[in-house]
């Protein structure tokens, strides 16, 4: 299980979820990444693509640059676990939910859970 957090944030923001979840779900392995790039707005917090509200359309190319980077982490994350990306989970919030929507929607195998949060 993926966690992705959202704007200003970071993977610490939502492991605590994983030592939570791990009662329901002893046997499933979790993951918090850090997104790659630092954001402007919140000097300790992590942004997946940048976001000035001001252009319409830098969403879109926001996550379509943050998508590949996420898709290789996930890449590395099952080989190294030796999983089948048939036992993916994804679970999103806020920004990290459109990084997590565009990803886990175009993956084949698709991931085994979409957690979205807006």
């Amino acid at each position: 299980m993926v966690f992705l957090h959202g704007y200003g944030a970071d993977g610490n923001d939502l492991i605590g979820l994983g030592r939570e979840w791990s009662r329901m779900l002893p046997h499933a392995a979790f993951v918090s990444p850090h997104a790659p790039e630092a954001c402007g707005m919140a000097p300790m917090g992590r942004q997946w693509f940048n976001l000035t509200f001001r252009d319409p359309g830098e969403m879109t190319r926001g996550v379509a640059q943050a998508g590949p980077v996420l898709d290789a982490f996930l890449a590395a994350e099952l080989e190294r676990l030796r999983l089948p990306s048939s036992a993916l989970g994804l679970v999103g919030f806020s920004q990290g939910t459109m990084v997590a929507l565009a990803v886990g929607l175009t993956r084949t195998p698709p991931p085994a859970e979409l957690i979205m949060v807006a």
